[in-house]
């Protein structure tokens, strides 16, 4: 194994470590924090490959935000009355991201992005994530 590879896979492993060690001591207001945190990261890294024309770091970043979306959806309270328009929400979200997987733009995820922002700053207290303008 070269040493650029062993390193990725070092780095890796120590991000998978890092994730876990947060999800475990997580409430469910601090876990869904974390995955709006993960979605958004997820959707600039997917932006970024986008505009360098990376295609395999695109994937993996898509990936990403979608089980970062998956977990958002599944952690939905279905007694909420707010749980109708977050489903149809992430729903709209993931259609978009599966349209927009093989574009060569980023502008339209660039939207989404400021979407998921605005929803995380209505649902998390104390959202690290600003809305672009």
């Amino acid at each position: 194994m070269t040493s650029s590879l062993a390193g990725r896979c070092a780095t890796r492993a120590y991000n998978q470590v890092s994730i876990e060690a947060r999800i475990l001591g997580c409430d469910g207001e601090k876990l869904v924090r974390f995955c709006f945190e993960e979605l958004d990261r997820s959707l600039g890294q997917l932006i970024a490959a986008k505009q360098r024309n990376r295609p395999a770091i695109a994937s993996e970043a898509l990936s990403k935000a979608l089980a970062a979306l998956s977990a958002l959806e599944t952690g939905i309270d279905r007694s909420s009355p707010l749980a109708p328009a977050l489903s149809s929400f992430y729903l709209g979200v993931r259609t978009e991201l599966a349209r927009q997987a093989w574009s060569r733009h980023g502008s339209k995820i660039e939207e989404l992005r400021r979407d998921v922002a605005d929803v995380a700053s209505a649902m998390v207290k104390d959202s690290p994530m600003e809305v672009a303008a």
